[in-house]
Parts: structure tokens; sequence; C-alpha cells
């Protein structure tokens, strides 16, 4: 965290931002998953559940506690944690909120399930299957591993749709829709075992509009469509003006983007002057490194500071 930094937040373009990605999202019959590493506060992502999102996801126990604190029922730890300690956080925390954790191997399937029977919780699960190949090499007796488990609930898969270049970049559409078709491919190979799989989650900001014209998609998951940054207004994911996010000048954004950019982006294109706003390259390791965000006109009862959070778990928390 860069002591002391905040970030700026538009409401009138966060707000707008919100409803031109939940709107498609709604035509074609798929729910938002807001996903808070694009923000990391509780006040976005109570918009984004009133704009229609159906839940959050997250990477750490200590955000699951926060968001379930603040009223938040469904929660989707959006990564595979191979950890045994960490299995036992979540499971501590499963009966506070609509827990679903990922799962990519049996080790993890095995862990999440006695984590969840030693506390009597039922904990979901989605299979995350890699952005690029076939998935575990037996995806159907992975899932067969968790319907097997007595407190661990098969929702379905989900998978994680990375640009890594910049023709990747340019064929973002393309991208989305392929590795949509993919994961709706592996949700039927399940389906085929008589295997229960309700959710298909596609993820990415960038990729989302690929994913929504492939039937199958029940859901998408996306963290930075709510602000915005400069880095996806380069590629057509939105214009500059669309930008929700805004930091003092370039100096800081370069410090608090640092070696964190798109990897489209040249190493030296960490801001973009719009008018009279800096606008950060890339919204994620902005909101990771400042103290709070800062919005031009909170809503009645809201704080004038939005705290972000930042911090990670550790092993000593099973203890705490």
């Amino acid at each position: 965290m860069t002591a002391g930094a905040v970030a700026y937040v538009d409401l009138e373009r966060l707000d707008d931002n919100l409803r031109r990605f939940h709107r498609p999202a709604a035509a074609a019959g798929v729910q938002v998953r807001a996903h808070v590493k694009g923000h990391r506060t509780v006040e976005i992502a109570r918009r984004q559940i009133a704009a229609g999102a159906r839940g959050i996801a997250v990477h750490h126990a200590r955000e699951v506690e926060r968001y379930a604190d603040a009223g938040v029922r469904d929660i989707v730890v959006a990564h595979s944690w191979e950890d045994p300690w960490r299995w036992e956080l979540f499971a501590r925390l499963a009966d506070r909120c609509e827990l679903t954790v990922q799962v990519a191997s049996r080790a993890s399937a095995l862990g999440f399930g006695r984590a969840a029977a030693r506390r009597s919780v039922p904990i979901g699960v989605l299979l995350e299957l890699p952005a690029v190949g076939d998935g575990p090499a037996d995806l159907p007796a992975l899932a067969r591993e968790v319907v097997d488990q007595p407190w661990l609930r098969l929702r379905g898969i989900t998978g994680y749709a990375r640009i890594n270049s910049a023709a990747e970049a340019a064929a973002r559409h393309t991208v989305g829709v392929d590795h949509a078709t993919g994961l709706v491919a592996a949700a039927e190979l399940l389906r085929s075992h008589g295997l229960p799989v309700a959710t298909v989650c596609a993820g990415g900001t960038p990729t989302a509009g690929g994913a929504l014209v492939v039937a199958g998609v029940t859901e998408v998951c996306a963290g930075a469509y709510a602000l915005q940054d400069a880095g996806l207004a380069a590629i057509g994911v939105c214009t500059e003006e669309q930008v929700a996010v805004s930091v003092a000048d370039a100096a800081q954004a370069a410090a608090l983007v640092a070696e964190c950019g798109y990897p489209w982006q040249a190493a030296d294109d960490r801001a973009r002057w719009s008018g009279e706003r800096c606008l950060p390259g890339h919204v994620c390791p902005v909101v990771q490194r400042v103290r709070a965000l800062r919005p031009t006109a909170a809503r009645p009862g809201e704080s004038e500071e939005w705290a972000v959070m930042a911090s990670g778990d550790q092993e000593t928390d099973v203890d705490a």
C-alpha cells in the first residue's frame, strides 16, 4: 500500500458503467457476479448488487468475512487454493453466507470436504478450468469426488479467459467466445455422466461480450467493469470518458500500477490524461495499493471515503 494515497471515483460514471455492463447480461439471460478485486470496497459491491449482480467474488477469507458482515449473502472464492490451512479458514465462514469455493484438484476437493465435515457446514463448489486446454485430465472423476463428499455441493464449472498479448486483446470477443464455448462443452460432458451442472461461469471483463453470445453460459464474473481504466479504454472495452477512477497525477499512477500493467500495455504506459483527470492504466493494482477511494458525492449515510481491503490471509489466522 502506498502510504496515504487515495483514488477518486466519479459516481455518475460508476453507475453508468454498472448499467452498461449489467443491461446486456440481463438481456441475454445471464447473471453477473461482481469480482471485488476491481474496487475492494463494500460501497461499490452494494451498488453492483443493487444493479442486479447475483453476488460477489473474492480471493481471501478476510474478504468473505468483511462482505458477509456487510450483508452480502452469495460469495464465491474465485481462486482454487491448495493450502490446507486456507480450507479451514473458509469452512469457518461457511455458516455466515452462501459460500462457494473453486476447486481444481482432487486434493483440494478432499480437503474442503473434510473441513466442511468437521464443522457440519455445506460448501458449494465450482470446478475451475484453465484458460487454455481441456481442464483437469479427468474432469468427471474430479466432479464425482466433489459429489461424494457429504458436505460439498457441486454447483458447476468456471474459468477465466486470460488475455496474454496485444493480438489477443484485439481479438477479445473471439477469445471470449472460444473460452465460453469450452466451458459449455465441459458442462455438457459432466451432464452426460449424470453430474449436476447448474452454473457455467465465464470470467473476465474484456471478454465478457463474447461469453454473452454463447448459449449455455449462465453467469459472467468480472471486476474491472465497475471503475474501468485506461488500459481497457485502449482496447475498446470502454472510452476514456467512461473511466470512473482517477489518481492525483501520472507519477502516482506509475507508482500504484508499477509492474502490474496489462499484457498489452507498454512498460511506460501506466497512465493517460483525459481532460483534467489522470486515469490509471490498470485499476486492480491501484485499488490494492491505496488507502481509500474518495467518491465525488456519496449517498446519504455513506462515508466520504470508502476504505479498501488490500490484505490477504495468513496461516496464523487459523488459530485466531
